[in-house]
């Protein structure tokens, strides 16, 4: 079979230009949310009546493992729920294996333990 080479330049042609775009903004593609303000925790106890705390202002996380303590991250690249400007991230598997547990300074400076959330929300806006 005899290939046209005209034919070959033009599909060539077309094809760069749109692998080079896609290339370039392939990260911006990606939505990424910036969080804007402090971070704020939905923290429930019960099981059956469930009383729910949700002015509870963080300032680090943990795993719950082995203690150590993590800032709340200042972007991401998904959220659970973006509306009016706020953020909110949900602890779905909170029963089953708790992802994350909240943590705040107290004034003399010691590190307070206030439970595993069930969600957390934060003014954020998407870039």
């Amino acid at each position: 079979m005899i290939m046209d080479y005209s034919v070959v330049q033009r599909r060539c042609a077309l094809a760069l230009p749109i692998m080079a775009v896609a290339l370039i903004t392939g990260s911006e593609l990606r939505a990424e949310y910036i969080r804007t303000s402090s971070v704020g925790a939905t923290i429930c106890k019960g099981f059956i009546v469930r009383r729910c705390s949700t002015n509870n202002t963080i300032q680090a996380i943990s795993d719950g493992r082995d203690g150590r303590l993590f800032e709340f991250a200042e972007t991401f690249d998904r959220v659970d729920e973006f509306r009016n400007g706020r953020c909110y991230l949900y602890n779905a598997y909170r029963w089953y294996d708790p992802e994350y547990h909240a943590h705040r300074s107290t004034p003399e400076g010691v590190w307070q333990h206030l439970g595993v959330p069930d969600s957390f929300s934060f003014d954020c806006f998407k870039r």
